[in-house]
């Protein structure tokens, strides 16, 4: 299983805390798996994540059908993308726009 992070993320990370905070984030959430946080909503078969650390909500993205997997190989496959952060007073803001960036790459609700 892969964590990535977009650049957007990273930028938007470094915008609200110290860039040695950052990085104790990132290797914290790199051991992020399909399970971990709180369902928000699927797109098309997009899964929007929800996880809490502190007062940020980290949001991430998977493949549903790639998180049933049943070997090591196609676990291997799976990849989580980290694409935005909010605290609570902009989270709907947030989940919105997720929702509508994922529409305009061609994914539906």
């Amino acid at each position: 299983m892969v964590v990535e992070f977009s650049k957007k993320f990273i930028k938007s990370l470094q915008k609200v805390v110290s860039q040695a905070e950052a990085k104790r984030l990132v290797r914290k959430l790199s051991s992020t798996s399909p399970s971990d946080g709180d369902f928000v909503t699927m797109v098309s078969g997009i899964v929007i994540r929800e996880k809490r650390l502190k007062t940020f909500r980290f949001y991430f993205i998977f493949e549903n059908a790639k998180k049933h997997v049943v070997s090591l190989d196609e676990l291997k496959d799976l990849i989580i993308q980290f694409v935005a952060l909010s605290k609570k007073n902009n989270q709907q803001h947030v989940i919105d726009k997720l929702k509508d960036d994922l529409s305009r790459f061609g994914f539906r609700m």
